[in-house]
């Protein structure tokens, strides 16, 4: 239960390898619940056919449904609402059931209900984490950043857990409520106690980085995250996250050929980049690396395969990427607006950056009824510690949407945050001098 319930991932694998250990004490149902766990602690996330199927095997273990529902969510939204349905059907009194059906709803945009099902929840277990947890989730879709941290206290002081994962949406809200560098970086600090030696090295000097780029100081981030690159493994999928981070910084800081050589360097050296790196060939595009018919071709390759689950948040998110981030002026907007899935605009099925693309791509198409939406969700996230730059870039984008809508004073506001953070940015920031102009 340790390595199923965990909230980090390198504390789930850690229990697993202790499971598996002694897996001949278990029982056949506890055998078979493990295996099929197996795939996503630590590995694939999205790989739940074994719990599937033990799900179908189980149709009335609530325990079972329950995982199901968690894991489910990034395929299948409604097999999720389903399956948490079912486990609190099955055993009312069973406070998993309730924090399952409470996250299967708030993915669906379901707040209310999800709140209701928060409190049922926490009527039948008042010191259950998961249910803390998913209130902060809901906390942090609604902008309430300062319920978020709350509740995240209350599951760390309920649980005595470290996790870097927690520890992050810490440092997240505590951002989001304004507080100073220094602050932000002591969750961060806390959360990498939690992670093995070999992870530990490069994910602080990339935590580091996240918050040196939120506020502008852009230079000391690229020399963290070239050091972060220097002490991963070339196996590592931090390679990706590491070469987007960079390419953002280059591009904000006009250094559009330093951009592209980081991009190639990771879709022809690096595992990470092997597949769902569109994005990536559009820096190589804009600079002249690669041709148009060039680009098309392997974006083509790089996009999910056509049998993905309509809806699913990995496909939705890898489709936005690819033909979303990183756009340039209204051709290349308007070229991509037909290949955006619609239902991302509004979804909460996908994480906020996604949000942020849509809304910049919809502005520069000349739509600003379908960006303002979409960035307003990006900017009042609680959790941007994975997406710094795009983070700060979408109130420009927001500002300029309502700009065009004629609501000049929240356009104003909006280029004032670019300022507040990028105002005095070292290399300067291209955002920052743009929302000074307007």
């Amino acid at each position: 239960r340790l390595a199923i319930y965990a909230p980090d991932r390198a504390e789930a694998r850690m229990h697993y390898a202790r499971a598996e250990a002694l897996r001949d004490g278990l029982d056949a149902r506890e055998r078979a619940l493990l295996h099929a766990m197996e795939p996503l602690l630590g590995g694939d996330p999205g790989d739940a056919a074994r719990l599937s199927a033990l799900a179908a095997q189980r149709p009335r273990d609530a325990e079972v449904l329950a995982l199901f529902a968690r894991h489910a969510l990034r395929w299948n939204i409604h097999a999720s609402v389903e399956a948490a349905t079912r486990a609190t059907t099955s055993e009312p009194e069973r406070a998993q059931g309730w924090a399952a059906l409470a996250r299967s709803l708030r993915h669906l945009g379901s707040f209310q209900d999800a709140a209701a099902a928060v409190d049922q929840c926490l009527a039948i277990s008042p010191q259950a984490a998961s249910c803390y947890e998913v209130r902060s989730e809901i906390h942090s879709a609604l902008g309430s950043c300062g319920d978020v941290e709350q509740d995240l206290q209350l599951m760390l002081w309920m649980t005595g857990a470290r996790g870097q994962a927690i520890q992050r949406k810490l440092a997240s809200s505590s951002y989001a409520q304004g507080r100073s560098a220094d602050a932000v970086m002591v969750p961060l600090r806390q959360g990498w106690v939690s992670l093995p030696d070999s992870e530990r090295r490069y994910v602080a000097l990339i935590d580091e980085a996240s918050v040196r780029a939120l506020t502008g100081d852009f230079a000391e981030a690229e020399v963290l995250l070239r050091s972060a690159r220097l002490r991963m493994s070339a196996e590592s999928r931090a390679h990706a996250d590491v070469a987007r981070a960079l390419v953002d910084i280059y591009l904000e800081t006009d250094r559009e050929i330093e951009a592209a050589r980081i991009a190639e360097t990771c879709l022809d050296n690096y595992v990470a980049c092997a597949s769902g790196s569109a994005d990536l060939l559009r820096v190589m595009l804009h600079a002249g690396f690669i041709s148009w018919p060039a680009f098309q071709e392997r974006r083509a390759e790089h996009l999910p395969p056509s049998g993905a689950p309509a809806g699913a948040e990995r496909a939705l998110s890898a489709v936005v990427r690819a033909h979303a981030r990183w756009i340039e002026g209204f051709e290349e907007a308007a070229e991509a607006v037909p290949a955006l899935p619609v239902s991302a605009l509004m979804s909460d099925q996908v994480d906020h950056d996604v949000h942020a693309d849509l809304g910049a791509v919809y502005h520069l198409a000349g739509m600003p009824g379908h960006a303002i939406p979409a960035l307003r969700k990006a900017v009042m996230t609680c959790d941007m510690l994975d997406w710094p730059v795009t983070y700060v870039r979408s109130f420009w984008f927001l500002g300029q949407a309502l700009e065009q809508t004629g609501d000049i004073a929240g356009a104003c506001q909006a280029y004032a945050s670019v300022i507040a953070r990028w105002g005095g940015a070292s290399p300067p920031s291209q955002t920052a001098a743009r929302a000074r102009e307007r």
